[in-house]
């Protein structure tokens, strides 16, 4: 039994990306629950061509009435540049550039565990921390 593809990402996955320093940068993995926020955020382009096979199962957008606002994820993560010591991009970088920066959403607001309270039981962020401490803040 072969599958249909859901959307355009799994007919034509991104491929590793280099960078600046010359790094691979890897696709962004997003799981099946986050990718609902996603969901009908830009339009088909297959739609467009009159190609699409998903219809309503598409998580693409078939006109503008169906857009949805994306969610703003901006500085909700570190930096990887800054963490390894320098960010081309300086003040015009979307991620954090430290712990003080970093900001929370409702799609990523104590959605994921906190591995610092999940391996050694106590966290340094506190009530601060935007990741959950045990399955009763999920």
């Amino acid at each position: 039994l072969k599958l249909a593809p859901r959307s355009a990402r799994d007919l034509h996955p991104r491929p590793p990306q280099p960078t600046a320093r010359g790094m691979v940068q890897r696709p962004l993995r997003i799981s099946e629950d986050s990718m609902t926020h996603f969901t009908k955020t830009r339009l088909c382009t297959a739609h467009q061509e009159g190609r699409c096979r998903a219809g309503a199962a598409c998580d693409f957008a078939h006109g503008r009435g169906e857009l949805r606002r994306r969610p703003d994820l901006r500085k909700t993560s570190l930096c990887p540049g800054f963490a390894g010591g320098a960010c081309a991009a300086g003040a015009d970088c979307n991620f954090a550039h430290g712990a003080e920066e970093l900001r929370s959403t409702a799609v990523v607001y104590k959605s994921k565990p906190c591995y610092s309270w999940q391996d050694r039981g106590v966290c340094t962020r506190g009530d601060a921390c935007t990741f959950a401490h045990g399955a009763a803040d999920l």
